[in-house]
């Protein structure tokens, strides 16, 4: 692309002013910049710089006050923006403490194998056996348990396949042991394998029993901080009666730096890390919250890898059962995802895009959304996750906003400071602060979906597969 200028500096020669300008794609991708002159002139090769702007367009840069205007939209807080839509809850301290709703886990596993007697198979009064398992406290007193493969006692002599043997949890003696009860065990005895799955079915209450188990589940107490956020502007007196070219006053001050507040709101409730530190000087503690990223991982919402070079139609199956299917919340959920996820999603070469069906779909993916079945991810590019030095451009954080909230010690408020009383600027200065700070109430609705670049590892192909590979 070339510019023509066409303005004759007083005294001088066509040939001397009017040449081509060389004006390319910058680095960074925004706008153009401007990269040299005309082999002839004497600023051929300079760059990029605010005389040799002013030397190619006259009056383009009224003041050098201009490289400093830089208004960014409200779409780069959409997270943020979210929680504020759905209102918050009023805190009264900057720690407090918030319950889960998470749904308790259903399924674990014998991790040594077990031989029954005949005295632990009797179909009156068995007697109790104790059991190693992955994770004792997944279990409760009068639990009913089913052991998944192995078959229970035949019933008049006909086979009762997929009848699997089946216990009542009599007590959870330890962090890997119970004890339990069979109701059909093979009169035979028999031997449970190692590694078999268990699946709780549900509570087997006795008649007239009202004190069952499952005032056990409620959940444990999380503590969390609210974090103060906080930022000024300050403006002198001369400074705001003074005539500018550039229409930019206080209240555009004031509104990049709300602005900025935001997106530093925005990265805290993200990927924030819950911790304090004490100030050497004030000795004040210093509160962060704990960002959504950490809640989540630490709740054991799954964190699912996947790769851009080679992912197929299964592999983004795969991802979106793993991430709705067995995790209860709604189904529909949001996926804020930085600007390499929609090529790696767009990318599979061995789906063929079904444009129209017309009856209903199974599944189908557009730019948009990914549905399948009853599940969909409406999916939404998120700034943020360009930023830092890209590292969260592979990222796609997938959210249930029924299961997020906001705690609120205090609401966002500005506070003008008179600062020329106390002689430490001549003018105003205005402090916006808000103490706020993301909740996760039940963290295994939410998922996160990282593409990394290149094969998936060998290390990481099925061990089944690599054994009849062997």
């Amino acid at each position: 692309m070339a510019v023509q200028a066409t303005e004759n500096a007083p005294g001088a020669s066509p040939s001397s002013v009017n040449f081509q300008q060389q004006v390319n794609d910058g680095a960074d991708g925004a706008g153009k910049h401007i990269d040299g002159v005309h082999g002839n002139d004497p600023n051929s090769g300079a760059g990029l710089s605010a005389d040799l702007t002013r030397a190619v367009v006259p009056g383009l840069l009224k003041d050098d006050y201009d490289t400093d205007i830089v208004k960014m939209g409200w779409a780069s807080i959409p997270i943020n923006a979210m929680m504020r839509d759905m209102g918050y809850k009023k805190i009264d301290s900057t720690v407090f403490k918030f319950y889960s709703v998470d749904m308790r886990v259903t399924e674990d596993m014998l991790t040594s194998a077990k031989s029954l007697t005949a005295a632990q198979v009797g179909r009156s009064i068995p007697a109790r056996v104790e059991l190693t398992v992955a994770n004792a406290y997944h279990f409760q007193v009068t639990d009913e348990i089913t052991f998944d493969g192995v078959n229970g006692y035949t019933a008049a002599g006909v086979e009762t396949p997929y009848v699997y043997l089946t216990a009542i949890v009599r007590e959870i003696k330890g962090e890997n042991t119970i004890t339990a009860q069979f109701i059909n065990a093979n009169p035979a005895g028999q031997t449970i394998p190692a590694n078999t799955p268990i699946s709780i079915l549900c509570h087997a209450a006795a008649e007239e029993d009202a004190s069952v188990a499952p005032i056990a589940t409620l959940p444990e107490p999380t503590e969390l901080f609210a974090q103060k956020f906080m930022i000024q502007t300050q403006v002198s007196d001369v400074y705001e009666r003074s005539a500018k070219e550039v229409t930019w006053n206080k209240s555009d001050q004031d509104e990049l730096a709300v602005q900025q507040l935001m997106e530093d709101i925005e990265r805290g409730y993200i990927w924030g890390k819950k911790g304090y530190i004490t100030d050497p000087v004030t000795q004040r503690k210093t509160r962060t919250c704990s960002g959504i990223v950490e809640q989540m991982i630490l709740g054991g919402s799954p964190v699912i890898d996947l790769y851009q070079e080679g992912l197929t139609f299964r592999d983004l199956m795969n991802a979106t059962t793993e991430t709705f299917v067995g995790n209860s919340g709604s189904n529909r959920r949001y996926g804020y995802g930085g600007c390499e996820v929609a090529p790696a999603i767009w990318g599979i070469e061995d789906f063929v895009k079904q444009v129209k069906v017309e009856d209903f779909k199974n599944f189908d993916y557009d730019f948009e959304s990914l549905r399948i079945t009853g599940y969909k991810i409406a999916f939404l590019h998120h700034p943020m996750f360009d930023r830092s030095n890209g590292f969260y451009r592979n990222w796609l954080l997938v959210l249930d906003r029924q299961y997020i909230g906001r705690r609120v010690f205090r609401s966002m408020k500005d506070i003008e400071l008179a600062l020329e009383k106390t002689g430490a600027y001549d003018g105003n200065g205005t402090v916006w602060s808000e103490i706020s700070a993301p909740v996760v109430k039940y963290p295994k609705t939410h998922a996160l979906w990282i593409f990394h670049k290149g094969k998936k590892p060998e290390a990481s192909v099925d061990s089944s597969e690599s054994g009849s590979q062997a």
